[in-house]
């Protein structure tokens, strides 16, 4: 094979990759249509993340998670090869893990906060065999940036990792700890374990099987730029 033809192979093949990487990328710009359904899901007051003391933040995040969750309960899920924006949970009525999340990341972007998707994985024996085995049970959840740092949300129930002395929890610290502190709130023994260091995460990754965002096929859902949050 001569080395022009080398390299138009090679060079149709990273157009290949860039063009699927940019479809499989899941967006997280806020739409009208996405503000509008906002307003009936939580119908807050509007906010303005940085001007908030600490303590405001945790008093709202929490406000929002109760309010989601009075109104829309966890039973059955948006389908698999269907978007899963707020309007598409204010349609369905209910949802799972990662039809909440969607929306709760939206109304807390909307109000000034940073956020970043994460999936958690029960694991296994390492992080590439738990990411890629089948079966592994799997939370699809957030976080958010506070003023004490990245805290992360509970998108299942009204549940926020602070700790009984008011300090705040990511995955990343999570990770390095021996054992999983004291929790100010409760938390539901099927999501638990969760929260505790024996867990494998990935920051940015929607779906491992590709089906929660257009195009619905194999290749998995991801937000490019929050992938970087790994490293």
């Amino acid at each position: 094979m001569g080395k022009h033809k080398q390299h138009r192979i090679l060079l149709l093949l990273s157009v290949i990759i860039l063009v699927l990487g940019y479809l499989h990328n899941v967006p997280k710009k806020i739409s009208h249509e996405d503000e509008l359904a906002l307003e009936h899901i939580f119908k807050t007051s509007n906010v303005v993340g940085d001007a908030l003391s600490f303590e405001e933040q945790i008093e709202y995040i929490d406000l929002l998670l109760n309010e989601l969750h009075r109104k829309f309960p966890l039973f059955s899920p948006i389908e698999y090869n269907a978007k899963r924006e707020p309007k598409d949970l204010l349609a369905n009525g209910s949802g799972l893990c990662y039809d909440y999340s969607r929306s709760i990341e939206k109304q807390l972007m909307l109000d000034g906060f940073k956020t970043r998707h994460v999936a958690v994985f029960r694991s296994k024996k390492n992080f590439w065999t738990t990411i890629t085995s089948k079966g592994v049970l799997s939370h699809s959840l957030s976080e958010v940036q506070t003023k004490k740092g990245w805290m992360i949300i509970d998108s299942n129930e009204p549940f926020y990792a602070q700790d009984i002395t008011g300090e705040v929890h990511s995955y990343k610290s999570l990770k390095d700890l021996e054992q999983a502190p004291n929790w100010k709130l409760p938390i539901h023994p099927d999501l638990a374990p969760f929260y505790k260091p024996e867990i494998e995460y990935v920051y940015g990754l929607y779906s491992r099987h590709g089906r929660f965002y257009p195009p619905y096929n194999f290749i998995p859902d991801y937000n490019f730029s929050e992938l970087f949050y790994n490293f």
